[in-house]
């Protein structure tokens, strides 16, 4: 009698202790972490402008269902960061069709773009995102430049001289007259 006093709860603590081990091994908290792991050590890469050697761990991270679309975006922007254009292009299409209306992700998207001279393609999403965002200088600016890429100078000198109007205060001013610049020499 007494040893199964004993006994019973140490096999009751040994059956509980080898179940919930089962369940650690078996993924639930490793993977997790596993994955969390990858993704930090992709974003310390990326931190330090390492960008090659982020790719393999944001696309190890983007394997596990919580960090898919958060390492996705981040390995479309090491693609674009080394120079790979097409693949981040492809990356944030494609995290775009999961996301319509992201417009950080239609940002991303149009600069990879313009960054591939696909300009006649960029342009209007430019001009989407502007209208969605007419008191932003910055996303103005860029849209000036995106047009004298395209070689649409005249359309390029008509948003810089809005963009002055609007703003003429902003920390821009100084980048629309060298593009204003640019434009007039090559028109």
């Amino acid at each position: 009698m007494l040893l199964r006093r004993r006994l019973f709860p140490a096999l009751t603590a040994l059956l509980m202790l080898a179940a919930s081990s089962c369940a650690v091994i078996r993924g639930g908290v490793t993977r997790q972490t596993i994955a969390s792991e990858y993704y930090s050590i992709a974003e310390a890469y990326a931190d330090l402008e390492k960008y090659d050697k982020a790719i393999p761990y944001y696309e190890a991270a983007s394997k596990y269902k919580q960090y898919r679309n958060a390492a996705r975006y981040g390995l479309g922007r090491m693609y674009g960061l080394t120079g790979d254009w097409k693949q981040a292009e492809d990356i944030f299409e494609s995290l775009l069709k999961k996301d319509k209306g992201n417009e950080m992700l239609e940002g991303a998207y149009t600069f990879a773009l313009v960054s591939q001279g696909k300009t006649e393609k960029a342009i209007p999403l430019y001009r989407a995102l502007m209208d969605k965002h007419p008191d932003d200088p910055v996303l103005a600016r860029d849209y000036a430049e995106v047009l004298i890429v395209a070689k649409q100078y005249e359309d390029a000198l008509a948003s810089i001289a809005s963009t002055r109007e609007k703003f003429p205060e902003s920390d821009v001013r100084k980048v629309h007259d060298d593009r204003e610049a640019k434009a007039c020499a090559a028109w």
